[in-house]
């Protein structure tokens, strides 16, 4: 009787091999692919670890830019409020004494706190006339000064203030803190009904975007 076992692995061992090392090949592949960069002269092979890390960099500072634009729309949106609220509130006001002259109105402690009142954490309105003449302002230096003096010095201001002697505007300028550093800043204009004063509300445009930054 001739025996027909043959010698060599057997079915188990066949199905092992066949399965366990392809995948085990797959995952020393896979391996190398997250942990390993390979650079072949001026070819450079990333990992995809390190594509991921460059991914969410990417990613995170597309987040970081997209929030901080969507924040300071919503501070122009506040500051330009605050400018209309504050022309609205000096137009009841004037028309309930419709006697008072500017002039007057400047020694009227009550017209002051309506006229220049708080915007954001370091912001203020102001008023001035159609001739750019400003009357109430957080600046004491500033009450009674022609503001034509400030073109040269903050031309983007300036802009906007001119403009704004015609009907609303606004927009960005450039203003330096007491401590030297350069900060935009985002200021509205709005004419007072019935009257010939403009209303400008103005503060730091970073103030509303500190949350998206932090």
């Amino acid at each position: 009787m001739v025996d027909d076992t043959k010698s060599g692995p057997g079915l188990l061992q066949r199905l092992m091999w066949g399965i366990f090392v392809p995948i085990l090949l797959a995952f020393l592949i896979i391996g190398g692919m997250l942990f390993v960069s390979v650079n072949l002269g001026t070819v450079q092979f990333m990992s995809i670890r390190d594509l991921g890390v460059t991914s969410l960099n990417e990613l995170g500072a597309a987040t970081l830019k997209e929030s901080t634009a969507s924040l300071n729309k919503l501070g122009e949106k506040i500051i330009q409020e605050k400018a209309q609220d504050v022309a609205k509130q000096i137009a009841i006001y004037m028309k309930a004494y419709p006697g008072k002259s500017v002039k007057s109105l400047s020694s009227d402690p009550f017209f002051k706190e309506i006229a220049v009142q708080k915007v954001g954490e370091t912001g203020y309105t102001a008023v001035h006339d159609n001739r750019a003449i400003n009357y109430f302002h957080v600046n004491p230096q500033i009450v009674g000064t022609d503001l034509h003096g400030l073109a040269a010095k903050l031309p983007d201001f300036w802009k906007i203030l001119d403009t704004g002697l015609q009907g609303p505007a606004s927009g960005y300028y450039d203003w330096k803190d007491a401590d030297g550093k350069v900060r935009p800043k985002y200021m509205f204009t709005t004419p007072i009904e019935g009257t010939n004063l403009t209303v400008a509300a103005t503060t730091y445009i970073d103030e509303f975007s500190k949350p998206a930054k932090a």
